[in-house]
């Protein structure tokens, strides 16, 4: 590979990052309820959290239907997608137990007793009928003889290696998790059927995720790879070891950016890192290295890299109130100083009573300058020109949004989450809301010290906090600053409050989990301006349903993704044991999209269903019949298997839609499950070898 390449690919690199690192702080709409809880650490159901009028039954029996007595039976509700314990009872002599005061909307519900597999189901709860003498809704669970699954932990010498955390995954929504013992192996017992998942992390060693295991997979042993190092020489202007020079590094598997020391020599070793991408930046007082971009390290590989210091370029940057000569300063404004337009490093500052701050040192005045204050609309990428040491960031006055969010009926709504999208002045998209704003205040502040320092570790340099934070040097925490706007959501008379907004057409989105999407009409705001509006709120309905094999056999843990023609809703659960999957609050229209727990990736199976508001509607959702899956080999021109090989899987079957990536393990094997008999298109690349 030509240097001119290896420089364009890494390019590449930090440009796909930066646009993840932008894509995630953004993200919205997708509601995904995490399929597996940490057991023991879901929250009890805060008090307030909706309304608690829904009752239910939960009959427990095992598998040839005699009654469980004295199961655990826990209800779990789903609130703003996430997971609360809502009650814990115990069967009684006739294996049932009766529930009252549950929320309504979706509930998880989990019944286990010693020596049985877990069972679960999902449904979505109404409210009790008024003189209804017992709860109308019953569900019945099977605990049926459980199965159980060994894992192996050794390390590269095939030795035994104790005390590593081995968590088992399956259907159920409470995940399964031991500690290896002196021979290395953690023993799962109470298990329901396969498929399995198995993630094994310990400190010094890479990580490692296996799904789709079965039983026959048992005992199941996992060799864990050490984890590779880098080793950075920093130089003076003049050649010489920069003593006590600042080296800061992050990547792909390290975020954010960690710093370490050089010693006499001018060298830092810092060990630990997982295979990924790496950036480096080394500084000493007024001097900075130009920063090292997309330095690929393999797994378990240590590499040397050396940065050279030259003299810094410092850079004063002044806020003010407008365009105007005259405009006031702006202080307490935060400004960022990023290298090239695109940096892992960016020089933070707050501005002060003056409006202006001092940032750097920087290599070169390839640069821009961006800044960001209370009741203004921020300012981004103002580019420096060759020899400017002092730029000027005008910023305008944010808008303001008033008004109130109401139901059908016209009562007020409490506790909406409220959005503003639309376009600014310039004919930008705008998507506001206070947890993005919260996201940049937040990220601001925890980046304004500068890199998290390193752990220092004797004579091998340093070892850097990855993989295990909280043990080296405590929770990175970032405190937010007193001046924080409130959140951006309806009060208890549903009023809102919005700012500062960018000025534009625009209108404001408000979601709650108790109804469907609303949006406001649009209005123009101005800089300084304010506007009212009215968002109405309509209930929506609830869906239920069962996935099931084509001999009706219940499909567990498989992905449901639910969007909707007529709004920008898209949510995401598993099926239970039972092959049961509920939500609510569920638009007119919705586009049902389903995938096997083996291949979350591969949609088998879509339906469209639509659900009257304010009404239930059961469906059972039919699979078409499994197929054998179909193994590559990869080698090279000597016949040798090749690793780690990415193979592109395409159906040529008109009617049948398959895109599969995999890639090939150390015998230069990969599977594509689901799809023998049919024809297909292979595509396999790997850096250093022709396609």
């Amino acid at each position: 590979m030509t240097m001119d390449r290896r420089r364009l690919e890494r390019f590449i690199v930090v440009m796909a990052a930066a646009v993840c690192l932008l894509f995630t702080a953004t993200l919205r709409d997708l509601s995904v309820v995490s399929l597996w809880l940490p057991q023991g650490s879901a929250p009890r159901l805060p008090d307030g959290a909706g309304e608690r009028d829904a009752a239910l039954t939960v009959a427990v029996v095992d598998a040839d239907g005699t009654p469980v007595t004295g199961a655990l039976v826990r209800i779990f509700s789903v609130v703003g997608d996430r997971a609360f314990l809502a009650a814990t009872r115990t069967t009684d002599d006739e294996g049932r137990v009766a529930m009252s005061d549950l929320p309504r909307g979706e509930t998880w519900i989990i019944a286990e007793r010693q020596g049985r597999a877990r069972a679960s189901s999902r449904v979505a709860l109404d409210a009790l009928a008024e003189g209804a003498p017992e709860p109308a809704r019953e569900v019945k669970l099977t605990l049926h003889p459980a199965e159980s699954f060994e894992v192996v932990v050794v390390d590269p010498l095939q030795r035994p290696i104790r005390g590593v955390g081995v968590d088992l995954l399956t259907s159920d929504p409470l995940a399964y998790r031991r500690l290896t013992d002196e021979r290395g192996l953690s023993r799962f017992e109470g298990l329901g059927p396969p498929p399995y998942a198995v993630e094994v992390s310990a400190p010094g060693f890479d990580d490692v995720f296996i799904e789709t295991l079965t039983l026959a997979d048992s005992p199941l042993f996992i060799k864990l790879e050490r984890l590779g190092g880098l080793t950075v020489v920093v130089l003076e202007p003049d050649g010489a070891p920069a003593v006590g020079a600042q080296v800061m590094v992050t990547g792909s598997a390290l975020w954010p950016a960690r710093s370490a020391t050089t010693e006499a020599d001018g060298t830092v070793t810092i060990t630990a890192l997982p295979r990924g991408f790496y950036d480096l930046r080394a500084e000493k007082g007024n001097l900075v290295s130009d920063a090292l971009a997309g330095v690929l390290l393999e797994r378990g590989e240590n590499e040397t890299i050396e940065l050279r210091l030259v003299e810094g370029q410092w850079i004063t940057a002044l806020v003010t109130d407008g365009e105007g000569e005259d405009t006031p300063p702006v202080a307490n404004a935060d400004v960022a100083l990023v290298e090239g337009g695109l940096s892992s490093f960016p020089v933070y500052g707050r501005t002060g009573k003056d409006g202006r701050v001092r940032l750097g040192p920087i290599a070169s005045f390839d640069a821009t300058v961006s800044a960001r204050a209370e009741g203004f609309v921020a300012r981004s990428a103002v580019a420096l020109e060759e020899d400017q040491r002092e730029v000027r960031i005008p910023l305008i006055k944010g808008a303001k949004i008033t008004g109130i969010v109401v139901d059908e009926d016209d009562y007020p709504i409490d506790g909406a989450e409220l959005e503003v999208v639309g376009v600014d002045v310039f004919g930008m998209p705008i998507a506001e809301s206070s947890s993005v704003q919260g996201f940049a205040e937040d990220h601001f502040a925890f980046a304004l010290p500068g890199a998290t320092p390193l752990v220092p570790a004797g004579e091998l340099g340093v070892m850097p906090i990855v993989p295990d934070i909280p043990r080296d040097v405590g929770p990175l925490t970032v405190t937010r600053s007193e001046r924080t706007a409130e959140p951006w959501v309806s009060r208890g008379n549903g009023e809102m409050l919005l700012e500062p907004v960018t000025p534009g057409r625009v209108r404001v989105v408000a979601r709650h989990p108790d109804y469907t999407e609303g949006i406001s009409e649009a209005v123009d705001l101005v800089p300084g301006g304010e506007a009212e509006v009215k968002v109405v709120l309509r209930k929506g309905g609830i869906l239920e349903g069962r996935v099931v094999e084509e001999d009706g056999t219940p499909v567990r843990g498989a992905r449901i993704e639910v969007i909707s023609p007529v709004s920008s809703l898209e949510r995401v659960t598993y099926t239970a044991d039972d092959g049961s999957f509920a939500f609510a609050a569920l638009p007119s229209r919705v586009i049902v999209h389903v995938s096997r727990a083996t291949a979350l990736d591969n949609v088998v199976a879509t339906e469209v269903f639509d659900i009257p508001p304010d009404e239930r509607r059961e469906v059972e959702i039919v699979l078409p019949e499994l197929r054998e899956p179909v193994t590559i080999t990869v080698v090279d021109d000597r016949g040798y298997p090749v690793e780690r090989v990415e193979v592109r899987a395409t159906s040529l079957d008109p009617d049948t839609a398959l895109i599969r990536t995999v890639f090939t393990d150390e015998e230069g094997e990969a599977t594509v499950l689901d799809a023998r008999s049919l024809p297909l298109r292979f595509f396999a690349r790997r850096n250093g070898y022709g396609p």
